[in-house]
């Protein structure tokens, strides 16, 4: 095991143990609560913090750095209302990079049922993504994100499709992805009140890759070496639409109280890309931890 996942696990196991001790000890020392007390409210509002080794297929869109060595941290702030509307905001940066914070995101969004009887739920949203100037030197990504997903809960499986549109940046992209995942489910770990759940996931994603060349050619590249690169990709069609990766995904989450928390072991294979791109599968891991104030 690589030192970065081994440290990442150890870090991530401390705060697992402190977390369901003592919410544990909180939840024995409250009084029950009748059903009749209880309420059926979606509104929330949690400070999250996540972190990884990566950000998988997503990291080309906003770094030349290789998508196997973007380490991150983002601090998150979300609120959900009983409505369904949502609003969040996230602080990215990279570890041991010698500035604030690489990327704002602010994001907006409606949640809502398709039909309960038949277990449909739908989503749209829009995101803002605003990077330090140093972020943007070498890549001008996406500033602008919509989009939309369905998911239906067939009982042995769950399908989920989501549709993005990127813009706003030197490139456009639309990204079309299918998760496919089955939840297993334990209760009553440490708590009469707690739930491990275990979810392997895959993840199916197409789209355009204009984004790429952000990659290969820098915000002020000049025609001349425009014309270079595209020599070297055989005129590889980025606007066209082609299944560029796929993923398996093994979260682990659990929820006591207030706190929910999960770590994720993942594994990215890049398919059909140009061999400059030098896209290789390669695993890394995820996880975040957050705190329910209205919960």
């Amino acid at each position: 095991m690589p030192k970065s996942y081994f440290f990442f696990f150890i870090l991530f196991t401390s705060i697992f143990l402190f977390v369901v001790k003592t919410e544990a000890q909180s939840i024995k020392e409250k009084k029950t609560t009748t059903d009749s007390d209880s309420s059926d409210s979606k509104r929330s509002l949690t400070v999250e913090m996540d972190a990884g080794t990566s950000r998988g297929y997503q990291a080309r869109r906003r770094t030349t750095t290789p998508a196997s060595s973007q380490k991150y941290v983002e601090p998150i702030l979300n609120y959900v209302a009983p409505s369904g509307f949502f609003a969040s905001f996230a602080a990215y940066k990279t570890p041991g990079v010698k500035r604030s914070w690489d990327e704002l995101d602010l994001g907006l969004g409606y949640d809502f049922k398709i039909s309960k009887s038949a277990d449909v739920d739908g989503s749209v949203g829009y995101t803002h993504f605003t990077y330090s100037a140093a972020a943007k030197q070498t890549v001008n990504p996406s500033s602008e994100d919509l989009d939309a997903y369905v998911k239906h809960d067939f009982d042995i499986i769950a399908v989920k499709l989501t549709g993005d549109y990127y813009f706003g940046g030197s490139n456009n992209d639309e990204d079309l992805i299918a998760d496919i995942d089955h939840d297993f489910y334990i209760d009553k770990i440490f708590s009469k009140k707690d739930e491990l759940s275990i979810d392997p996931t895959i993840t199916i994603i197409g789209g355009t890759t204009n984004y790429y060349l952000g990659t290969l050619a820098p915000p002020n590249a000049t025609k001349k070496q425009k014309e270079a690169i595209k020599a070297k990709l055989n005129n590889f069609q980025f606007n066209s639409f082609i299944l560029n990766d796929y993923e398996f995904a093994l979260p682990v989450n659990y929820e006591i109280g207030k706190f929910d928390m999960e770590i994720a072991w993942r594994y990215s294979i890049p398919s059909n890309l140009p061999a400059i791109f030098n896209a290789k599968p390669f695993s890394y891991v995820t996880a975040y931890i957050s705190y329910d104030f209205l919960k």
